[in-house]
């Protein structure tokens, strides 16, 4: 346990090793990922050594899909270095590492020289993608267990280098506590010194660990070993003594560089380091460009600040190195369905051994377990590719985390792909449709269901669209505005709208089911729901106060309309028909109201005037209808008739009569001329004409006889009358 043979390495390990000079071999790159030593002095600001990519024109080449890992090495006496760092390409995510542990190594050994070496490494442990393996560690090193171990494998070809350590060489210790394999999709082996759980085989990691080399390029990188050995870390300082541990002189034994000395781990230890960080570069699938990372490192105190910037570059996964080129799985888009609806894609890897890769898809929590809340179903296709066929749980709906596989077991090849299945709801829900009549809420309908394929898997519906009118829970207090949630329960118990006022018409709005309380998650066809706003009808009839006016008169009291009880606030205007014998105006004794028109129930509640037609004496009146609103046609309900009296006009008198003088069978020719009384001026508009004596009266003409008890007008009186005596009289004639 604990020793593993790298697919065949050990038809290399005949080979005769190139003599090893005793000098310290750093790696031609090396310099971007440590400080050189600094001369005893103050440093007086942030520094952050250069990072140089290793690959192409200094840049980083990553595959696509998967996480780049950079270590970050800065220097502030004094002060903790908070790094932060930007990316160039917004498909390009950069993020500084936060949280970790850092592992800290003292190591001593001999080199091949014969010169003794002493310093320390230190790692970053990545407890944000192997937690339970970086737990162990930490507890191995608390209990002891490295204090005394060893480096005691050295890998030192040209195109496959690694230092392996743990406890398999130390007397006395052991620890058969097994760590979980720990393989996150995004991370491979294609960053810089990488600290990895050595196995032999699948659930066998315990206590011993390796170290890739680092400042390799992508092409070299050990890609054959992804999803098979727990990444579980990263170097951040000490190279020098990496590359003084690569350098021990070894002797193949089974096929494994084993030291002929090991390389004694005086101690291991916890420590916090303020100084050092590693940056996540983590790209898309899909990604083919390219990105310039910055990152800054800022003193905690004086606030002082380094830059350095690097790129990364998309890469295709192919290696050169001794292991072969890895076997590679397309990436996978995610996918999209609905409830109770399956769906199927494609897997495409490439297989350079050219066996066909066997293809799995599992959950994301682990990469043998099947996936929970969908059926997985992989049917083999032509040379290198496969149909998957998923198939969600009944009533299920969200999204579901999954990896796809790829693996040649015959090679010890593997790759995985995560991608994600969101499973929407189908709908369309279904609402009752509902009638109220305008100014009222509805009092029935609007009961909303999910669509039976979705069922329980609704919990709830987003509401938008909301037309012509205020839509309430079941209460029909509590308002839903547009696009905020109500739960299934709360649709279930039907919803009340309440239309604009006075609207007359089609009122509507919007249900989509959703899976929970998020507005973001609601998915499915939409149904709208039918709100039928008709006229209101109203009961009638309205009350209207009678009035009485003498003729000739305008009214000055009464005409005052209210709505019927039963009718209330309902009524907003009046209809007004039917006006005979006058003409009705508003309050103000002006403005005239005509047949058929309408007036608001605020001018009917501040009275009407009425004026009789001109010497009409007699009952006038008006007609009456509610109306909820200022259209005609609405107006409905029992009517009510106006009562108005119009009484004759009592006269004061009297009136003026000029005298008139003539001789004997004369007709006078001036005076008679009649006036009314001042008091009755306006109001007079006839005479009464009786007791003529001693003559005949005439009208003005001298032709035209008034007999006694006849009328004249007005007009006939103010031109004056003429009298011719009764033949051969002579007195006093009158009338």
């Amino acid at each position: 346990m604990g020793f593993f043979d790298w697919l065949g390495r050990g038809t290399k390990k005949g080979k005769k090793r190139a003599a090893r000079s005793d000098r310290k071999f750093l790696p031609a790159s090396g310099h971007r990922l440590f400080l050189e030593p600094l001369e005893h002095r103050r440093v007086l600001s942030v520094t952050v050594s250069p990072i140089t990519g290793p690959d192409a024109n200094s840049a980083f080449d990553v595959p696509s899909g998967k996480d780049l890992y950079v270590p970050l090495n800065g220097t502030d006496a004094g002060q903790t270095i908070s790094y932060s760092v930007t990316s160039s390409n917004p498909d390009v995510t950069a993020t500084i590492l936060s949280g970790n542990p850092t592992l800290e190594l003292n190591v001593s050994g001999t080199t091949a020289g014969g010169n003794a070496f002493s310093g320390a490494i230190t790692f970053q442990l990545f407890k944000n993608i192997a937690p339970q393996t970086v737990q162990g560690i930490i507890d191995q090193v608390n209990a002891g267990l490295y204090n005394g171990a060893s480096f005691y494998r050295m890998e030192t070809a040209s195109t496959f280098q690694l230092i392996q350590g743990g406890i398999e060489k130390t007397t006395g210790k052991s620890d058969t506590t097994v760590l979980p394999d720990e393989f996150n999709v995004a991370a491979g082996f294609n960053s810089s010194g990488l600290l990895a759980m050595a196995n032999g085989g699948p659930g066998t990691a315990t206590s011993e660990f390796f170290v890739t080399a680092p400042n390799r390029p992508l092409a070299d990188d050990p890609q054959t070993l992804n999803y098979g050995y727990t990444i579980f870390g990263q170097i951040l300082t000490g190279l020098d003594i990496y590359n003084d541990i690569l350098n021990v002189p070894t002797t193949l034994s089974s096929g494994l560089d084993l030291a002929n000395t090991p390389v004694t781990i005086t101690s291991a230890s916890i420590i916090t380091d303020t100084q050092n960080g590693v940056v996540q570069i983590s790209e898309p699938n899909s990604f083919t460009g390219k990105a310039t990372i910055t990152v800054t490192g800022q003193g905690s105190t004086d606030g002082s600040s380094a830059q350095q910037s690097f790129s990364v570059v998309a890469a295709s996964p192919t290696s050169t190195s001794a292991t072969g080129p890895p076997l590679f799985l397309s990436p996978v888009a995610n996918q999209t369905t609905t409830t109770n609806t399956l769906i199927t894609f494609q897997l495409n890897a490439t297989d350079p051994s050219g066996t066909t890769p066997a293809f799995t898809v599992t959950g994301a929590s682990s990469f043998t377990g099947a996936p929970a809340d969908v059926q997985v179903t992989v049917t083999p296709g032509t040379g290198s590719t496969a149909t998957v066929t998923l198939t969600p749980v009944s009533g299920f709906s969200g999204t579901i985390d999954l990896v796809a596989h790829a693996d040649d077991s015959a090679n010890a090849l593997h790759d995985a792909q995560a991608f994600t299945l969101t499973v929407s709801l189908k709908g369309p829900p279904t609402v009752t449709p509902t009638t109220t009549n305008e100014n009222q809420q509805t009092t029935t309908g609007l009961v909303i269901s999910p669509a039976a394929v979705d069922g329980t898997a609704v919990t709830n519906y987003l509401i938008t669209g909301i037309t012509d009118g205020t839509l309430f829970q079941n209460d029909g207090v509590t308002p839903i505005t547009n696009g905020s949630m109500i739960t299934a329960a709360q649709g279930t118990a039907g919803l009340k709208f309440t239309p604009a006022n006075n609207f007359v018409g089609q009122g509507s709005f919007t249900v989509q089911e959703s899976p929970d309380a998020n507005a973001a998650d609601a998915k499915g066809t939409t149904a709208v729901a039918a709100i039928t706003v008709n006229p209101a009808v109203m009961a009638g009839p309205p009350t209207v106060t009678a009035t009485s006016v003498t003729e000739n008169h305008q009214t000055t009291t009464g005409l005052v309309i209210s709505p019927a009880a039963a009718d209330g606030t309902l009524v907003t205007d009046y209809r007004i028909t039917g006006i005979t014998n006058g003409t009705l105006f508003q309050n103000d004794g002006v403005t005239a109201i005509t047949n058929g028109s309408m007036i608001t129930a605020a001018q009917g509640t501040a009275g009407l005037k009425f004026t009789p037609t001109a010497n009409f004496v007699g009952q006038g009146s008006f007609t009456i209808q509610e109306s909820p609103n200022a259209n005609a046609a609405d107006a409905s309900g029992t009517t009510a008739t106006a009562a108005i009296t119009v009484t004759p006009a009592v006269l004061a008198g009297p009136p003026t009569v000029t005298p008139a003088t003539t001789a004997e069978n004369h007709q006078t020719t001036t005076g008679l001329v009649i006036s009314p009384a001042a008091a009755d001026r306006t109001l007079v508009t006839n005479y009464l004409i009786r007791g003529i004596t001693n003559g005949t009266l005439f009208q003005n003409d001298g032709v035209t006889a008034i007999a006694n008890g006849s009328m004249i007008t007005a007009a006939q009186g103010t031109a004056g009358l003429k009298f011719t005596p009764t033949a051969n009289f002579v007195g006093q004639g009158s009338f």
